[in-house]
């Protein structure tokens, strides 16, 4: 295990902790989670091998504590064997007494969530150094809980699980799902949470404790071999000190030697006792940490590479050929750092022997496909007493990499280079820059390797050079083999991490400018800042009403094409489809025209019953009309409310709603002249019927329109000559009329002179039927004009009183509203939650530059 990564991985995790839970970048992590008095404390210090965590009722672990363990090497020196722990909060200070360790927790977490046992998503950063442990990063979380104790928020169970689901989602994070053996395992709170972020469980280890407290008879068989709930990374069954131990102070070494021959005298598990208990947990949890993801990559490429290898064929026999087949080898030494290299056949140009006369194209290809791929360091060695504009390897680095951004170059044969010459242009990247830079290397040369030299006095001899050149001794930290493994291995690891921290440097940074810096007390800068604001909006409304806003939706129209919408199509079709005769009975018209005439009978249709119908329809134009300009407020409405939600108005939330009190009191007000104008317009068509109108058709037009529909042409007799025989519908009216007007004529002489009622006859003569029809389709026509007018001058007239006259005087209502000095500190004042963002986006910057100095530095 490379233990600089993880101590660098470490100064992150330090780096991100001022931001709580909301670390942007996600880093490697255990987090431990469980129920209330499930045995979490107790997993962790067997795992430590000491008592440190605080104890007691209720909830103890009131903030997350980012436990990192470094082992550090046994010495024959007790001095250097002494184990301690530091705090970041208080950095530099060592903690021999592990009592006072717990002591210092206790204090840290009451100084931030008071005493009242409430809760808080600040972590503790706690570091402990020991050779008795693995190198590790763990999260002890608060126990869940589901009932408020003392002073605790009704909602702590909520508070809680929000705090562990922000931990647990990250795709990094190994779940430890703490739950007691002696439970219902269908009921463990931590499975469950587990199972939502990891379905398939394939980054949650189960740890079963007490297992030593279950009933007599029972076990946890079926769990460890994933019968009842299943985990990929499967379960490990741990035995913790009880309460009378803790209380008698009992060793955690003791209880350790005691959980060993428990499992091993066991009847259930001592044939699986080598995988059971806290020993083999750390191990787990040290591998589970790098493992998960190559067991997927091994598992889902198995059938590929069987594939191609069946398809390559056997190796090839002659000496000098090559074969793209690799040979695994795997060395284990306490003297490496945990890497995977692939080393490749040279580049040449010449077959040598029997080798095939396109032995370049075939190496050639054969690096390719192991370089392409995204995740590929690719080391580019080139020697030093060589041009470096002429390395084959670098030339193949930069077709894959043009950017240089995962490309380590590799300069050999320092020692060999002619004198006064070095190689320290290259290394400042003077000549062919690469983003992860270039190490220069000294290494055997093929006497010493015939010599049988060792590598360790290589290795001095390496180390020696360069602390002597005069070139390289001021950065001989930077030169050698040793450096270049340790930067390789950074190199497999951190770019991701690296990119995810610019990026999201940049992110806040961006973030923190929008929400800008507080405001002076000042009256001059809140001048400056109301008018600046005032003035962006009534841009920002003039721009949504011309349709040059940035914000433009796909989905819905908005703004001027709203408006637009809503004068083209809903109010001009809805004037279009209302018929003027539509309420209108033919023997209401009749009536109309008989009284319209008086007592004399006209000889021809009065103009007069024309003018009451067609005055009377046109009235009928004024509500859609006036809802037209109710539709166009709204939408004004809508788009000051829009433009309300911008960074600037969520800043100052008085400001908001002051701004929104003007606005629409003041597109309320222009509301009067606007509904004026266009019941104005409907007043002047109803007010004069303009019968010479170009458009409108003409009685003696109308009369032969009628006529001819009426009275086609009369049919012919037989002699060849219009027939003059009375039609049917002719008898039928005189039979219908003599019938009506007389039904009681043979009983009653005057029954014909006093009627019960004053009415004229229902059925209609043709002259009636002929007039009725005229003064219909004149209706019809004149109407026609009158709509036209509407669809016409009412947008403009709305245009004119209420849309042109906000885009102009909604700036200097808004001026003469709110900018007064007595009102400017009221109006912005800063909400609670952009100053908390404000100070987020402060720390989460801080941090993020921090790491972005520790990953400079790898």
């Amino acid at each position: 295990m490379d233990e600089e990564l993880i101590t660098k991985i470490n100064k992150l995790q330090n780096a991100f902790s001022t931001v709580g839970q909301n670390n942007p970048v996600d880093l490697p992590q255990i987090t431990v989670i469980g129920s209330q008095s499930s045995g979490k404390s107790s997993v962790l210090e067997n795992i430590v091998g000491r008592d440190f965590l605080p104890r007691g009722s209720g909830i103890v672990t009131r903030r997350p504590l980012v436990l990192q363990l470094i082992n550090t090497p046994k010495s024959s020196d007790p001095e250097q064997n002494v184990e301690y722990g530091e705090f970041l909060h208080l950095p530099g200070k060592k903690f021999t007494d592990f009592s006072e360790i717990r002591n210092e927790i206790v204090r840290e977490t009451d100084l931030k969530t008071g005493k009242n046992a409430g809760i808080s998503p600040l972590p503790i950063n706690l570091t402990i150094f020991s050779p008795k442990v693995l190198t590790l990063t763990l999260v002890d979380l608060p126990g869940l809980t589901k009932v408020p104790i003392g002073d605790q928020p009704r909602d702590i169970e909520r508070l809680i699980r929000d705090m562990i689901m922000k931990y647990i989602t990250r795709p990094n994070a190994i779940v430890l799902a703490v739950t007691a053996a002696n439970t219902d395992l269908a009921n463990s709170d931590g499975l469950k949470m587990a199972r939502e972020v990891d379905p398939e469980g394939t980054r949650t280890i189960g740890v079963l404790t007490k297992v030593d407290l279950m009933d007599k008879g029972t076990d946890v068989i079926d769990i460890l071999a994933g019968k009842i709930i299943p985990l990929r990374l499967g379960y490990v069954p741990v035995v913790n000190r009880g309460q009378k131990d803790i209380e008698n102070n009992k060793p955690i070494s003791n209880a350790l030697d005691y959980e060993k021959q428990f499992f091993e005298n066991h009847p259930s598990y001592s044939s699986k006792s080598q995988f059971c208990g806290t020993p083999f947990l750390s191990r787990k949890l040290n591998m589970a940490t790098t493992l998960p993801e190559i067991k997927a990559k091994v598992a889902s490429n198995l059938l590929k590479y069987e594939t191609e290898l069946e398809q390559l064929g056997n190796p090839l026999e002659d000496q000098a050929g090559i074969s793209p087949l690799p040979i695994n080898l795997t060395i284990f030494s306490p003297k490496v750092l945990t890497l995977t290299l692939v080393d490749l056949p040279g580049l040449t140009k010449v077959p040598i022997g029997d080798q095939p006369r396109d032995i370049e194209r075939l190496i050639r290809d054969m690096i390719m496909k192991y370089i392409t791929r995204p995740n590929a360091i690719v080391l580019a060695v080139t020697a030093a007493n060589t041009d470096l504009a002429n390395s084959d390897g670098l030339k193949m680095a930069r077709e894959v990499d043009p950017e240089g951004t995962r490309t380590i170059g590799v300069l050999t044969k320092v020692d060999l280079m002619d004198k006064g010459t070095d190689v320290i242009d290259i290394l400042a990247g003077k000549i062919i820059p690469l983003r992860l830079g270039y190490v220069p290397v000294v290494n055997r040369g093929q006497k010493d390797i015939e010599n049988n030299k060792p590598i360790s006095n290589a290795l001095d001899y390496e180390k020696q050079f360069f602390e002597n050149h005069p070139s390289y001794s001021s950065k001989s930290q930077f030169c050698g083999t040793p450096f270049l493994s340790r930067k390789l291995n950074m190199a497999t690891t951190l770019p991701e991490i690296k990119a995810k921290v610019a990026s999201n440097l940049l992110k806040y940074e961006t973030e923190l400018e929008q929400l800008g810096n507080p405001l002076e007390d000042q009256a001059g800068g809140m001048a400056n800042t109301i008018l600046s604001i005032i003035t962006e909006f009534c841009n920002d409304f003039c721009q949504v009403l011309d349709g040059q806003s940035n914000d433009v939706s796909a989905y819905e129209l908005s703004g001027g094409a709203r408006i637009s919408f809503v004068f083209h199509e809903l109010y001009s079709n809805g004037v279009k489809y209302i018929d003027p005769l539509e309420n209108i009975k033919d023997t209401d018209i009749r009536t109309i025209l008989y009284n319209s005439s008086g007592s004399t009978p006209a000889l021809f249709v009065d103009t007069s019953a024309f003018e009451f119908i067609v005055k009377k329809q046109i009235r009928r134009l004024e509500e859609p009309s006036l809802k037209c300009v109710t539709m166009i407020h709204d939408e004004l409405v809508r788009i000051s409310s829009h433009l309300l939600l911008k960074q600037s108005f969520k800043r100052f939330p008085q400001l908001k709603d002051s701004f929104y009190v003007v606005i629409t009191n003041f597109l309320k007000t222009s509301m009067v002249p606007t509904n004026k104008i266009v019941s104005d317009l409907v007043g002047m068509e109803q007010m004069y019927v303009n019968t010479a109108h170009p458009d409108f058709l003409s009685g003696q037009k109308a009369l032969n329109i009628v006529s001819e529909k009426l009275n086609p042409s009369k049919p012919v007799g037989p002699d060849g000559r219009p027939t003059n025989a009375r039609q049917p519908n002719q008898q039928t009216y005189d039979r219908a009329l003599d019938q009506e007007m007389n039904p009681n004529k043979d009983n009653n002489f005057f029954g014909s002179f006093f009627q019960s009622k004053t009415k004229r006859p229902t059925i209609m003569d043709p002259r009636e039927i002929m007039e009725i029809e005229v003064i219909k389709l004149l209706i019809q026509s004149y109407y026609n004009i009158v709509k036209r007018t509407m669809i016409d001058m009412v947008p403009k007239a709305i245009m004119l009183k209420l849309v042109n006259f906000a885009r102009e005087g909604l700036q200097k209502e808004l001026l003469k509203e709110l900018y007064n000095p007595e009102v400017l500190g009221d109006l912005l004042k800063e909400s609670d939650i952009t100053v908390q963002r404000r100070a987020e986006c402060k720390r989460m910057i801080s941090a993020l530059k921090t790491a972005d100095q520790v990953l400079n530095s790898v």
